[in-house]
């Protein structure tokens, strides 16, 4: 038997080595690096030692006369050789078998004190390589080891998070090593893994290598991921206390650190992480207090965060909407969001902005609530007269091109003004001419096209604002407001099941009582005007028609987005369908949230192809499967009402539908049971035939 693989590093009296010892611990790391990489060390013939770096001023003095990043150098390489052995070594335990040589380093690494030390030491280092390597290999190292060390290494990290007040660098590192652990084992595998190549690929020992057959342990991944959740859930308040200052109070220094927290707080609540809903109920109780941090004072990249947070909380497509009863975290979560947005509170703060280069330069776009501000001249000095220019294509110039000259695009535009306080110039780019002015500097963007309404999809291809987080917003409110009408028409429901049907006279079935209907006729009220403000501000900052309802343009608003679309339409589908048989729905209503136009409007997206919707209902990246069918469950039942909305557009609808039912009986190796779909598209096929035999005869 050879010697220890690893030994601790000894320092001299006088704390000096020679480059020479440097340059040999180098070749060791990279001769491990190379056998770690075939997933067997036993061909390593002599010892190899791994040198932990030793972080002496005067050594690194010493060292530093001939090289100076020697040191970091060394220390990087170190740290992934590392990082290697525990992901292989977790690899292989994982089949069932492990090298013998890798399993006794494995063993070796994971008890050596002096390797948490530094690992823990370097996770603040100024260095940002060292100290990002060093909290990924530091997850690795918890997710090898065994209790009770990883419980001990926990709260050294936590403690960590929450006594820090100096180095924010320290802060968000230890919390990237706590999330590894949570989402360890739940991310999707990159494709050079799935192609066999990489660590993934070679951590089947070899022939020749030296086995130990050892006993698969499914659940040892789990119980570390237990073990963190443990220790989060002790340490929670504090954390929450720590960062619902650190926003009250903002600073920019700590925005990474807020950042990593809030995707901490994401991955513990989301479904991928394969929690135990008991385990993760803890997190969800101080949400709402995180709602009124929402302000403009925030940057866009914390509010997305904290939309990704309350977003993960409210998963209506895959957990909210199959549940028969609600939890009371979400509702609660759903209404007080809802409250803001009823005060204008939430919109008005959604720090968005949007800049957008067109043919002249680059135009300055507001919501309409604020209008446009052109900057005060600087020989003004600070006057209050300025100008706003409310931002409506029809008050916008139209001008001529003339001549038959050809557009490189459907519109060209003008700026003017942009550097205030200067001379501005015109610079009209059509064709190859260009023409400068000297006139007042106001940021106006002048569109030349034969209809200034055709600027209105090319103006939302080149927005360059920040879209995503309007997206975020949009689908949030649609989210709450699904939960709060799910949850009020259970309510409903519970108190008809109450109440006997045959005391209540209703021979076996029981009428809508005045108390119901007033129920949902003030939850009606609440989504209209909820909507009514969501509606507003969307068309406030975006180039929709005034009059597009909600209904279509969220389909426009998500439609880069599959699992965002599909979600934001189920959302949409399920508060429309609960007023059904509740209330007496005005046309008003039905023409804004009909989820037929809605439907229609994503089939146009799409080109009305059926490969499409195919591949939507075979992955499982989005919950279409659920939004087509109840869907369909409510055109089936809401026939004249679904052929009055498609109109003269019937029969492309229906033609998407026939070919898509055609296709999924031609499919006989579907991932799952597709009949009640195939069923529910054949009622439509039968309802359309005998509709159109009807009308032939007629």
């Amino acid at each position: 038997m050879e010697g220890p693989l690893v030994k601790r590093p000894k320092l001299l009296a006088d704390a000096t080595l020679q480059e020479a010892e440097w340059l040999q611990w180098y070749d060791n790391l990279e001769t491990l690096q190379g056998k770690l990489l075939t997933g067997c060390l036993c061909q390593i013939t002599n010892t190899i030692t791994l040198q932990r770096p030793i972080f002496s001023s005067l050594l690194q003095s010493e060292v530093g006369k001939s090289s100076p990043d020697f040191p970091s150098k060394y220390t990087l390489q170190f740290i992934s050789t590392l990082k290697l052995l525990c992901e292989l070594a977790v690899s292989q335990r994982g089949i069932g078998f492990i090298c013998t040589k890798v399993s006794e380093m494995a063993n070796v690494v994971s008890t050596d004190e002096g390797i948490w030390e530094t690992l823990l030491q370097l996770l603040g280092s100024s260095d940002k390589f060292i100290s990002y390597i060093s909290s990924k290999c530091l997850t690795s190292l918890i997710i090898l080891t065994k209790v009770p060390t990883v419980s001990q290494a926990f709260e050294e990290l936590l403690n960590s998070v929450v006594t820090n007040t100096r180095n924010p660098l320290l802060v968000t590192n230890t919390l990237e090593v706590i999330r590894g652990v949570i989402d360890h084992g739940d991310e999707e595998e990159h494709p050079l893994q799935l192609l066999g190549s990489g660590l993934h690929g070679t951590c089947n020992p070899k022939p020749h290598c030296t086995k130990i057959e050892i006993e698969e342990d499914p659940d040892s991944e789990v119980e570390v991921k237990d073990i963190c959740i443990t220790a989060l859930e002790s340490w929670w308040t504090r954390l929450i206390t720590k960062f619902k200052t650190l926003l009250a109070n903002y600073e920019e220094k700590y925005e990474h650190s807020i950042t990593t927290f809030l995707s901490l707080w994401q991955s513990i609540v989301s479904v991928k992480s394969n929690l135990n809903i008991v385990d993760t109920k803890h997190f969800y109780l101080q949400v709402g207090s995180f709602v009124s941090h929402l302000s403009s004072a925030l940057p866009p990249s914390l509010w997305k965060k904290l939309l990704d947070v309350f977003n993960e909380i409210l998963c209506y497509g895959s957990t909210l909407s199959l549940q028969d009863s609600l939890p009371e975290e979400p509702c609660d979560l759903a209404h007080l969001i809802l409250r803001c947005v009823k005060s204008r509170h939430f919109l008005q703060g959604v720090p968005y902005s949007r800049s957008f280069v067109s043919f002249g330069g680059t135009s300055w776009i507001k919501p309409a609530d604020s209008g446009w501000e052109s900057e005060p001249d600087p020989e003004e000095g600070t006057s209050s007269n300025r100008s706003r220019i409310e931002p409506k294509l029809d008050e916008a110039f139209s001008l001529s091109t003339g001549g038959g000259m050809k557009l490189p695009s459907s519109y060209s535009s003008a700026h003017i003004g942009e550097n205030p306080g200067e001379s501005g110039r015109i610079t009209n780019c059509v064709g190859s001419s260009t023409e400068s002015a000297t006139i007042s500097p106001q940021p106006v963007t002048i569109y030349i096209g034969p209809s200034p309404f055709a600027v209105h999809e090319e103006l939302e291809e080149l927005d360059a604002g920040d879209r995503p987080l309007v997206q975020k917003v949009v689908l949030l409110i649609l989210k709450c407001v699904a939960v709060t009408v799910r949850e009020t028409k259970e309510e409903v429901d519970t108190s008809d099941e109450e109440e006997d049907p045959e005391e209540a006279g209703g021979g076996g079935q029981r009428s809508p009582t005045d108390s119901d209907f007033n129920d949902m006729v003030i939850i009606e009220r609440t989504v209209r005007e909820v909507f009514g403000h969501l509606d507003s501000y969307v068309k406030s900052i975006l180039p929709y028609h005034p009059a597009t309802p909600l209904c279509e343009w969220i389909v426009k608003l998500f439609s880069d987005q599959d699992d965002v679309l599909v979600e934001g339409l189920l959302c949409s589908l399920d508060s429309f369908t609960s007023f059904i048989g509740r209330i007496d729905i005005t046309t008003d209503f039905y023409q804004q949230f009909n989820p037929v136009r809605s439907f229609m409007a994503f089939a146009e997206t799409i080109s009305e192809d059926k490969t499409v919707l195919m591949d939507l209902l075979m992955g499982n990246e989005t919950c279409f499967l659920l939004y087509l069918l109840r869907l369909l469950k409510y055109i089936s039942k809401n026939w004249e009402k679904f052929t009055t909305t498609c109109g003269r557009d019937l029969s492309k609808i229906m033609g998407l539908f026939i070919r898509l039912k055609i296709s999924l009986v031609n499919s006989p190796h579907f991932p799952y049971n597709i009949d009640p779909i195939i069923r529910l598209l054949e009622r439509c096929e039968n309802n359309y035939e005998a509709a159109s035999n009807s009308s032939a005869v007629s």
